[in-house]
């Protein structure tokens, strides 16, 4: 085309040069039939180099080049929707398993919570175990003093109903009463009792007239006179 262009404006020079040697024209008419021709047919070669026939290949060519664009874009466009698909789905795959991690973490917390509260609360019972051993160990404590103090009492009324043991041997208590007498320890034996009043003797390790026991013979020495 712009070889084309060049041969017009080369002919169109020519010849503006050619009348100008053969005619009477000034040199401004000169000038101006130049300006002239130039405009002329720089017009007519640039209608001729855009004429219907390069229009049409332009076109054509404009839509092939678009047509390749729109395909390689509307492949690329694809690709990258696929792309966001995949990142998508990993996307929600990745909060679902979030969200799971947070259900077993939730789950965890109480777990451990609900430990914690056991723990404390069985530190509570020991704590509470160890005052009751505490409390415990000081009544017994108490209580085994007490006890060594009724068993020195009970050593020293041994000793004082040893001591106050009633020596009746051979007495002669015929025709008298004994009525609620404490004979505990009491010896008897050959006293004389006919006759005596025995209601409500209280017999206790007692040695009868006849030299029996009343602890073996009921508890009474009326029967063993």
């Amino acid at each position: 085309m712009r070889d084309l262009k060049t041969a017009v404006l080369t002919l169109l020079l020519t010849a503006s040069l050619a009348a100008g040697c053969t005619g009477d024209d000034s040199e401004e008419d000169l000038d101006a039939k130049y300006q002239e021709g130039y405009d002329a047919g720089y017009g007519d070669a640039y209608d001729a180099s855009y004429d219907g026939v390069a229009q049409h290949q332009y076109n054509e060519g404009w839509d092939d080049g678009w047509g390749v664009a729109n395909t390689d874009s509307q492949a690329e466009i694809a690709e990258i929707q696929a792309t966001v698909s995949g990142l998508e789905a990993a996307s929600a795959l990745m909060e679902d398993q979030r969200d799971s991690l947070l259900a077993l973490l939730s789950d965890s917390q109480e777990f451990a919570n609900q430990t914690i509260a056991l723990a404390e609360a069985m530190n509570e019972t020991i704590a509470g175990l160890h005052a009751m051993l505490g409390e415990n160990a000081t009544l017994v404590q108490q209580l085994q003093s007490d006890l060594a103090v009724q068993q020195g009492l009970v050593a020293q009324w041994q000793q004082t109903a040893e001591d106050n043991r009633a020596d009746l041997t051979g007495a002669d208590l015929s025709n008298g009463s004994l009525y609620f007498t404490l004979l505990t320890g009491a010896d008897l034996t050959g006293a004389d009792l006919n006759g005596t009043v025995l209601s409500a003797v209280i017999w206790n390790n007692t040695t009868c007239p006849d030299g029996t026991n009343s602890d073996n013979n009921g508890q009474t020495c009326a029967n063993n006179l």
